[in-house]
Parts: C-alpha cells; structure tokens; sequence
C-alpha cells in the first residue's frame, strides 16, 4: 500500500478543521508530516500542502501499520466525532511504537 519507511517528524489522523490547520501550519513551517484520513475531499485539499495524505478507510493496527505511521516520531490522533474510534486509533498507534 503506501508504506513510508523513513522516519517523519509528525504523523496526522483526523482532517477536521484542528487536524488541517494543524497539518498546514506544520507544512509550512518545513516539517514531514504525514495525513490520514477517511474522507477522501478532505485529502485532496490537503495534498495541495503535501503528497504525504492517504486516504484509509479503516484505522485498525494493520492498515496503520501500512501507512508508516509507526514511523513518525509524533503522532496527533484528531478524531473529534467519535470518541469510541479516537480511543482504539490511539491504542493502535501506541502499540505500534
């Protein structure tokens, strides 16, 4: 799938309006970020900022894992709507390492 092996400094999950300023504001100022989303409008405006935004329909272990979000040093889980998806996306990520 998409599988980024380098280290990034910042991973994203979630592109509401606090992850997409998040993610802008870090983009702009010269980070790696990488973005993850289930919306895929949500991705194509932010990929005017980055190539580094997927879109994934499921945020369990595996498919996280796929992303290469277990690479980035800091992980920002900004999923706002659904408090249950926001708590097991943290586990996942936190279990990845």
């Amino acid at each position: 799938m998409f599988n980024y092996k380098s280290v990034v400094e910042f991973g994203i999950i979630g592109i509401g309006r606090f992850g997409f300023s998040l993610a802008k504001t870090l983009i702009e100022s010269g980070k790696d970020v990488i973005v993850l989303d289930c919306d895929e409008n949500k991705i194509k405006n932010i990929r005017g900022f980055t190539d580094n935004a997927f879109v994934v329909n499921n945020l369990d272990k595996e498919t996280l894992q796929e992303t290469g979000i277990q690479n980035c040093e800091t992980v920002f889980v900004c999923i706002g709507e659904k408090i249950d998806v926001n708590i097991l996306t943290t586990l996942n990520v936190i279990n990845l390492g």
